[in-house]
């Protein structure tokens, strides 16, 4: 019996990069969600987003920025490498991760918002 599966399908480079576009735009809205909070007087509460401010010596929205230009751009190696790919693990693999990750960053948008509706 054969069974397609989503990732073997030709519909997984544009469900890969529809997921890509929407996790970069979260992070997008990640950032100026913070921006805002941190503007109506609300701390950060990201410990490593903490340290790494400390660490390079800039303030959090500069760190922010710095993690988000890096974590998009691992996105996107991640992204090509699951679309170049033809091992269906890889692809089921990357597909998960990418999706997982969207929804992380998705509660934390929500979280922000939230937080801020309460100011």
């Amino acid at each position: 019996m054969l069974r397609l599966r989503f990732w073997d399908g030709p519909g997984y480079g544009r469900v890969m990069v529809s997921l890509l576009v929407t996790l970069s735009g979260l992070n997008v809205a990640d950032l100026v969600t913070t921006r805002v909070a941190l503007d109506d007087g609300l701390a950060e509460g990201n410990g490593i987003l903490l340290s790494v401010s400390s660490l390079i010596g800039t303030n959090v929205i500069v760190s922010l920025l710095l993690i988000k230009a890096v974590y998009i751009s691992a996105a996107v190696v991640v992204t090509a490498l699951g679309v170049r790919s033809r091992a269906a693990v890889l692809r089921s693999r990357i597909f998960i991760l990418l999706l997982v990750l969207t929804v992380l960053i998705g509660a934390v948008v929500a979280n922000n918002l939230y937080l801020i509706g309460q100011t």
